[in-house]
């Protein structure tokens, strides 16, 4: 399944919140790549690509039909699934377009499990990524809220923050707390960009925060069906 979805609301101060969306493949679907939809990007921006496959030494660094490169930022594999996780990467001052397309390529694997959550940040020049961290699943047990590492801005920014669900079951309900706007989710209820349906899939959240001044943030996530822990990432842009 493709989602992509359009410029948020704006900042009067700072950089802005563009364009998102967010793809996943199931195990066993057989696909060469794994295709975003196709995104306008406005030229200059900051583009981050969070990308997660169950076997994650077959992570490359996504490429678009706009000639912009993408380079490594941030990574962590599950603990109770080692060979499985995550690489957040960045493309700054973008070529931009009506329709760009990130192409995260499945050549290690076809049949690997993959999820890919894309978005884009405009008005900004300064990346910051926190050291991702990683709760451990106790599902079912009380662990949401479970908390993103934390970045501390000189003043206005975007923070995003990223949930990776480590439990074992279907993640029905997400939400994203201390200030933050979920942008987008994968769960076991969604269907593969080849059409299919699993529990064989990597869950997935994105959203954001536009602050105006400096100061200490971190993202809050409450996962339910089950309680369960996660990867988390921070990352802020800031002019």
């Amino acid at each position: 399944m493709l989602r992509a979805s359009a410029v948020c609301a704006v900042s009067a101060v700072g950089p802005t919140v563009g364009a998102s969306g967010v793809v996943f493949l199931n195990a066993s679907d057989n696909r060469a790549n794994l295709d975003s939809a196709a995104l306008n990007i406005a030229a200059g921006s900051i583009v981050l690509a969070c990308v997660a496959k169950g076997i994650s030494a077959g992570v490359v660094a996504p490429t678009d039909n706009a000639g912009n490169s993408y380079t490594q930022r941030g990574s962590k594999n599950y603990a109770v699934w080692s060979s499985s996780g995550t690489i957040l990467y960045a493309a700054t001052g973008v070529t931009g377009g009506s329709s760009v397309v990130l192409r995260e390529s499945m050549a290690a694997d076809n049949n690997d499990e993959a999820t890919m959550s894309v978005i884009e940040v405009r008005g900004g020049s300064t990346l910051t990524v926190a050291t991702p961290t990683e709760v451990a699943d106790n599902s079912p047990g009380a662990t949401s809220p479970v908390s993103s590492p934390s970045l501390t801005t000189s003043g206005p920014a975007v923070l995003v923050s990223w949930w990776f669900g480590n439990g074992g079951g279907a993640q029905q309900t997400l939400s994203a707390g201390n200030g933050f706007t979920k942008v987008h989710d994968v769960d076991f209820n969604d269907v593969s960009a080849a059409g299919t349906t699993s529990s064989s899939r990597i869950q997935v959240g994105c959203a954001t925060r536009i602050v105006t001044g400096a100061g200490t943030y971190s993202c809050s996530w409450t996962a339910s069906t089950p309680d369960q822990g996660a990867i988390l990432y921070l990352a802020a842009i800031e002019p």
